[in-house]
């Protein structure tokens, strides 16, 4: 993006564009970046979803565990006191 916008000034600086248009597309390099890096954030959360279900099916088909069985142990251990044992 720096040399984008270095090339930007110098065109601004010959005289082959405006202020007006410099700025305008100084912006528009901004949004662009700005898109792209919420775009790769998006692309990481999904992946992250993805893994995390691919997870939950291998812990159903491997191993038995279910959502059901966590809370019902989950249940298990909070009505022994486990979390005032610190």
């Amino acid at each position: 993006m720096k040399e984008e916008i270095e090339k930007i000034i110098e065109l601004l600086a010959d005289g082959d564009i405006t202020q007006v248009k410099a700025i305008n597309q100084i912006a528009e390099l901004k949004s662009k970046q700005e898109s792209e890096a919420l775009k790769a954030h998006i692309d990481g959360v999904l992946k992250a979803e993805r893994f995390i279900e691919a997870l939950k099916r291998l812990a159903v088909e491997k191993l038995g565990i279910t959502t059901e069985l966590i809370v019902e142990r989950a249940d298990e251990l909070e009505a022994a006191g486990w979390h005032k044992q610190k």
